[in-house]
C-alpha cells in the first residue's frame, strides 16, 4: 500500500511538464499605441489607434481618455484588428471638456488601452488628440436636429439625404 501514494506523488509532480506548451496558460502582452489619428476631432467622429497586443474583435477593448485637469472616462472600442482599433468619440466626453466663459472649448485627451490588461502608459501629448464639442471630420455621425425630415427638393439642393418622417416617428 505504501507504492501507491508515491506513484501518485511521482505522477503528479511530472504531470506539468508533460502538457504541451500552448496549453500552458500565457500572461497578455501589454497593449501599446503607436500612433492616433486624426489628432483634432469632436464629439462623434472616429478615432484610429494603431499599435499592438489588441485584441481582435467588437467591443474587446477599452479606451480610455483622460484630460489634463478631471477624470477618465472609459469607452468601448468598436471594430478591432490585433495592431487597429476604430472608436466612436461619445457624447459622454462633453461633460469632460474644458469650458471658457461657460462653454466647451477642445481640450487635448491622453489615451490607454485595455485589452486584458493595461498599456503601460497613456499617450505622450504631443501623440494625443484634441476633442471638441462639435464633429470636424467627414466620418461624424449624422445628426438628426428636428424632428421634421427636409423635403426632398431641399434635400437635392443642400447634397442630404432625405429621412422618410415616418422613420423619425418614434412612438
Amino acid at each position: 500500500m505504501t507504492r501507491l501514494p508515491r506513484l501518485l506523488l511521482a505522477v503528479a509532480v511530472c504531470l506539468p511538464a508533460a502538457l504541451p506548451a500552448h496549453a500552458v496558460a500565457a500572461t497578455p502582452s501589454y497593449p501599446s499605441i503607436a500612433k492616433v489619428s486624426p489628432l483634432k476631432l469632436g464629439v462623434g467622429d472616429t478615432l484610429v489607434v494603431r499599435g499592438k497586443n489588441f485584441r481582435s474583435g467588437k467591443g474587446r477593448n477599452t479606451v480610455v481618455f483622460k484630460p489634463a485637469a478631471g477624470r477618465a472616462v472609459f469607452v468601448k472600442s468598436g471594430t478591432s484588428t490585433r495592431t487597429r482599433l476604430s472608436v466612436r468619440i461619445p457624447a459622454k466626453l462633453l461633460t469632460s471638456l474644458g469650458s471658457r466663459a461657460g462653454k466647451p472649448v477642445a481640450t487635448r485627451f491622453r489615451i490607454r488601452v485595455l485589452a486584458g490588461r493595461f498599456g503601460r502608459q497613456f499617450t505622450s501629448l504631443k501623440g494625443s488628440p484634441v476633442i471638441g464639442p462639435v464633429a470636424t471630420g467627414a466620418k461624424a455621425a449624422p445628426a438628426v436636429t428636428g424632428a421634421t425630415a427636409p423635403t426632398p427638393a431641399a434635400a437635392v439642393a443642400t447634397g442630404a439625404k432625405a429621412v422618410d418622417p415616418k422613420l423619425l416617428d418614434c412612438d
